[in-house]
């Protein structure tokens, strides 16, 4: 739910190791699949998150500035020598589908 933005982007935001991305992205891309994706973890009576597990695939949000910048973070911490095969997973060339699992919560 839309009411739910700015709880979901404080755990999304230090996704990257603290380095900046576009996180309202991912959080509306991630918003997009409610009821079929995921879910939002809150007390009842409160509108305050405490955690969110959700999938989103990066094949289909390939364009978006989110997931180009979560596929290069991804892409710099792999081996030199596994960049060729994760790539192709990355942008679906190995004839798959590569998605992007987020699961956080307060601890």
């Amino acid at each position: 739910q839309e009411k739910d933005f700015h709880g979901i982007k404080v755990f999304v935001s230090d996704l990257l190791d603290g380095e900046a991305f576009d996180s309202s992205g991912l959080v509306d891309a991630m918003l997009e699949l409610t009821g079929k994706v995921g879910t939002v973890v809150k007390t009842e009576g409160a509108d305050d998150v405490f955690g969110i597990v959700s999938a989103v695939s990066l094949r289909s949000n390939a364009q978006e500035k989110w997931a180009k910048q979560v596929c290069k973070f991804v892409m710099s911490k792999c081996p030199s020598d596994k960049r060729g095969r994760l790539e192709g997973a990355l942008n679906g060339s190995s004839g798959g589908h590569a998605g992007l699992v987020v699961s956080e919560r307060m601890a």
